[in-house]
């Protein structure tokens, strides 16, 4: 799987950690069983299923949700009551936690569209 972008912690409890992203649903939360596993401390975040963020393969875009939990989740300052669509820059503040969003696939750079144009580097090998 190759990385979509990176979830990096910018403020708080594991300041400087980061988290490749994959295409699909990366569950946030504390546990270690979560693709962003933020257990650094900050007891305000749930183990589980605290928040979501998707990257959709087909519109190369980002989505981020609230996972159900009593702690609010917010988006670039206000509070994340829907599911939204996320950017490269946005800020989550999930507890004491802020996380900042790095996208690498837009719809202009892709893995599939890699992969339907070749690198132009290729050469046949006679």
């Amino acid at each position: 799987m190759f990385p979509v972008g990176w979830l990096v912690i910018k403020d708080g409890p594991g300041k400087g950690a980061s988290f490749a992203l994959s295409e699909g649903v990366s569950q946030i939360g504390r546990g270690a069983d979560q693709t962003v596993s933020l257990d650094y401390g900050d007891m305000a975040i749930s183990r589980q299923n605290h928040a979501a963020i998707a990257y959709d393969g087909r519109t190369h875009e980002f989505h981020i949700g609230h996972g159900g939990k009593s702690n609010l989740v917010r988006l670039n300052g206000r509070p994340l009551l829907s599911t939204e669509p996320a950017r490269d820059g946005d800020e989550i503040q999930i507890g004491e936690t802020t996380l900042v969003l790095k996208v690498l696939c837009t719809p202009e750079f892709n893995w599939s569209r890699c992969e339907e144009e070749g690198d132009e580097h290729d050469m046949a090998i006679a």
